[in-house]
């Protein structure tokens, strides 16, 4: 007698040699092993086969669809046979878009024909990696055509953390606001203590990276920007009117509008001046803009130097213009001596 492992079979992939064989039948094999002392001899069928690897590169290359049947499931993913002798392997992590640390038996079973994607082929290491995500839709790229940048979507807040909340969207997707997208008027972390776990709430829709699996909402975007309203009548060079609403040292923050504040440096304001007392109305000229900083500067002392300024141009425009003779006397001089300058 001679043993032929299972092993030695075939190049496919056995659980049981009655898969392929059975008693009485006749196979034609290869003595691979021999052992006169113990009387033992091996054999092998798959040595007299061709070695199905040997085409492997010529046949699949990365980005390829097959069609497979499933041999085997595994704690890590499922081993797909593509064709006898030749299976590839579809990790857990390539099993579904939205569903991380799926079970493979949740998706799949023994004996499935599934339509798979060739990732990696590494004839080398008899290696090919495949995915079955990849042969369906991407759901963020679908969601995306639905929901384009700047549509308004609605969802509940699924989870909270320091950097902002996720908000559940369909197709098991998720969104997320962060901190920076809450509120314009108020600091983002204050903001967040409006939000509950399970609160519905409204976003837009700020940008999708497909790629990265990644959506952005925002709240604030849902409403205009008062610093860019307030901005549309108000350039440098206004004088604007507002409320001192924090006196700090070295400055005073001056509340323009509802949710515009600007800053007033307190070497902007005359000495003799006691305008800046918490809640007092003032008049500013605004000196400085930075829209990316959403900062707007303030001055007293500059302002009422212009007006000073001005108040002494007016001034001597209105005496230079008493001074000048009038449109009559010079009508009545050129009628009484010509053009000749007398």
């Amino acid at each position: 007698d001679a043993l032929l492992h299972i092993s030695d079979i075939t190049w496919r992939r056995l659980r049981h040699p009655k898969e392929v064989l059975s008693v009485g039948q006749s196979v034609t094999a290869e003595i691979t092993k021999l052992a006169p002392e113990s009387g033992k001899v091996s054999i092998s069928m798959r040595a007299l086969q061709a070695d199905p690897w040997q085409n492997v590169e010529a046949t699949y290359e990365p980005g390829m669809r097959l069609t497979g049947t499933v041999r085997q499931l595994l704690d890590f993913g499922a081993v797909v046979e593509l064709e006898p002798g030749i299976d590839g392997l579809i990790h857990r992590s390539e099993m579904s878009w939205t569903r991380r640390d799926v079970k493979p038996t949740e998706v799949l079973a023994e004996g499935d024909v599934v339509d798979v994607s060739v990732l990696e082929v590494d004839p080398e290491a008899r290696r090919i990696r495949l995915s079955l995500k990849e042969v369906g839709e991407n759901p963020w790229q679908a969601w995306l055509a639905k929901h384009p940048v700047g549509s308004r979507v609605g969802g509940k807040v699924k989870t909270i953390t320091d950097f902002g909340f996720f908000v559940g969207l369909d197709d098991d997707l998720d969104g997320l606001v962060h901190v920076g997208n809450i509120a314009w008027d108020r600091d983002g972390a204050e903001a967040m203590g409006d939000y509950r776990k399970g609160q519905e709430v409204e976003c837009m829709v700020l940008g999708v990276d497909v790629e990265r699996q990644r959506i952005s909402l925002g709240i604030k975007q849902l409403s205009a920007d008062p610093m860019e309203v307030f901005l549309e009548g108000a350039k440098r060079g206004s004088v604007v009117t507002g409320k001192i609403v924090e006196v700090n040292n070295g400055y005073a923050i001056v509340e323009l509008a509802d949710g515009v504040q600007a800053r007033l440096g307190l070497r902007e304001v005359p000495r003799e001046s006691d305008a800046v007392k918490l809640g007092n109305e003032i008049e500013a000229k605004v000196i400085d803009i930075n829209p990316r900083r959403r900062q707007i500067e303030l001055s007293i002392r500059q302002m009422l130097r212009d007006e000073e300024r001005d108040a002494v141009r007016n001034y001597a425009a209105s005496v230079e213009e008493e001074r000048a003779p009038s449109a009559l006397a010079l009508e009545l001089q050129r009628k009484l001596f010509g053009d000749k300058k007398q």
